[in-house]
C-alpha cells in the first residue's frame, strides 16, 4: 500500500470538506420495519342492549351487596367497640373463637397509667 505525502494545508483543507460534506448531508432514515395485517377477531360486538327490566334487576343485585357489606361492616364495628383494645389489628385483640391469641396486660377500665418513685422526694 503506497501513502502519498500530503501537507498539512492540504490535510486540513481535506478535513474541512469531509467535515463540511457529513454535516451538511441529509442522514437517511431507516426504512420501517412492515406491519402486519390487523386481525378481525369476533366478539360479543355491540353488546346487546339490556331491557329496563333487566337493568333494574342487576342494579337491585348491586344495590343489595352493597348493603349487605354495610351491614357487616357495621356490626364488625361494633364487635370491636365492645373490646377494650383498638380491634383486629392490635395483638391482643380477641376474637372470641378460642383459638390462640396473644394476650398482654391492659387495665379494664382504661389506659394504664406508669407511676414511678422520684429519687428525691419534694
Amino acid at each position: 500500500m503506497k501513502t502519498e505525502q500530503i501537507s498539512s494545508e492540504e490535510l486540513a483543507a481535506r478535513i474541512a470538506a469531509f467535515t463540511h460534506k457529513v454535516l451538511t448531508e441529509p442522514v437517511p432514515k431507516p426504512k420501517p420495519a412492515p406491519k402486519a395485517a390487523a386481525e378481525v377477531v369476533a366478539g360479543p360486538w355491540p353488546r346487546p342492549k339490556l331491557s329496563e327490566v333487566e337493568l333494574i334487576r342487576r342494579q337491585a343485585q348491586i344495590d343489595w351487596w352493597w348493603e349487605r357489606r354495610l351491614v357487616e361492616e357495621r356490626q364488625r364495628r361494633a364487635a370491636d367497640a365492645k373490646h377494650f383494645h383498638r380491634g383486629r389489628g392490635d395483638p391482643d385483640f380477641d376474637d372470641g373463637d378460642d383459638g390462640p391469641d396473644s394476650y398482654s396486660y391492659a387495665p379494664p377500665c382504661g389506659p394504664a397509667l406508669l407511676v414511678t418513685q422520684c429519687h428525691n422526694p419534694t
